[in-house]
């Protein structure tokens, strides 16, 4: 539940009255009901919920201040139903400590770069699968971080990039530690549409030898042949390319980048199907 908070209020006060109405009997020692109250120096709302925590699904977008009926001990282990945290805190903004802990979580969408406020914030990742990573214009120590992070993701299998991390090729093949279980990566998402001689060496990088689902924007139809022809593990290949003209022709029923990827296939795999959704052509390769 959310609430709004009115600026010219003494709001923690009132969050503290609150609270007391919680603390009876009949809420704490009864039926050991906890209920807490979180609520930003960067916005006017609080949000009030029960402990532990029922959802699967948490959103930090800044630092929370929290007042609860639950002890410290028990508060800190009052997330551990989350799997899914969505993580946009801007850590160098704030100085005050984050008394909050997700020790389960799966999946993670993450904005960089982060300070050492989010490793007390996630202790552990080894149940982590799947990363999105959110960030815009990342720089070299970005990009450690995000090597920090997956050396302690032993069991990740999903990566998604939404910004251009890399200055391809050499980077992305640089980037080949503690990357074993990925088999799914998403860099459909950062709107950069990939050349032959990036496909390419997406095709020599770790990342692109191992993955099985890969979804791309490409500059022209011939990239696609090269991630198929290149990927000897890709099952599934999601792409938009810019020179389909199928999208620009609204008039006729023929798809004609399908019919040339149907065309071109070598005898060296097959594909299974072929079909498209919008600007998305879907792959699937037997």
């Amino acid at each position: 539940m959310e609430l709004d908070l009115n600026e010219d209020e003494n709001n923690e006060g009132n969050i503290d009255k609150m609270l007391d109405t919680f603390r009876s009997s009949f809420w704490h020692d009864e039926h050991q009901w906890f209920v807490q109250y979180d609520w930003s120096l960067d916005e006017s709302k609080v949000c009030f919920y029960t402990l532990p925590y029922g959802f699967d699904t948490f959103c930090l977008e800044s630092c929370i201040l929290s007042k609860s009926t639950s002890s410290l001990n028990s508060y800190r282990s009052s997330y551990d139903q989350v799997r899914h945290l969505i993580c946009t805190v801007d850590f160098f903004k704030y100085s005050a400590p984050f008394n909050i802990q997700f020790c389960n979580i799966e999946k993670l969408s993450i904005r960089f770069p982060i300070n050492e406020q989010f490793w007390f914030i996630i202790p552990t990742c080894s149940r982590l699968i799947s990363l999105d990573i959110l960030s815009s214009h990342p720089d070299e120590y970005c990009k450690r971080q995000l090597q920090a992070l997956l050396d302690r993701a032993p069991h990740l299998s999903s990566l998604n990039i939404r910004d251009y991390w890399f200055s391809w090729p050499s980077e992305m093949i640089a980037f080949n530690k503690n990357i074993a279980s990925i088999f799914q990566l998403n860099v459909l998402l950062s709107d950069v549409s990939y050349d032959n001689e990036q496909c390419i060496a997406l095709c020599d990088a770790p990342l692109g030898t191992q993955c099985e689902v890969l979804s791309i924007r490409v500059t022209n139809r011939t990239c696609i042949l090269d991630l198929i022809n290149g990927m000897n593990n890709l099952r599934v290949l999601n792409v938009q390319c810019q020179d389909d003209q199928s999208i620009k022709n609204t008039v006729s029923d023929v798809d004609e980048l399908i019919n040339w990827l149907s065309e071109q296939q070598p005898s060296s795999y097959a594909i299974s199907e072929i079909i498209r959704w919008g600007k998305t052509i879907h792959v699937w390769i037997r």
